[in-house]
């Protein structure tokens, strides 16, 4: 199975702490990758990082505050 992939794109810099899957479809964490393309004081920046949790369709990226300026979001699920 290949893997699947949703992206998020954003117009200018905007907090996120939480994302709805629509190809994605497993509920554990371990099953995903997260990279965040941002824009921190200007200059662009990538960050790689395994979610915080997974409910239903809704991702957690952080669970305890919103990822700061994101320009680009592609959350992967690795195929099996």
């Amino acid at each position: 199975m290949a893997n699947k992939i949703d992206i998020y794109q954003y117009s200018s810099a905007t907090d996120v702490q939480t994302v709805t899957l629509s190809n994605c479809s497993s509920t554990n964490v371990n099953d995903y990758m997260v990279i965040v393309k941002m824009d921190p004081d200007g200059a662009s920046d990538t960050q790689i990082f395994k979610p915080a949790g997974v409910s239903g369709s809704t991702m957690t990226l952080n669970s305890t505050a919103a990822v700061e300026k994101c320009l680009m979001i592609m959350v992967v699920e690795q195929g099996n």
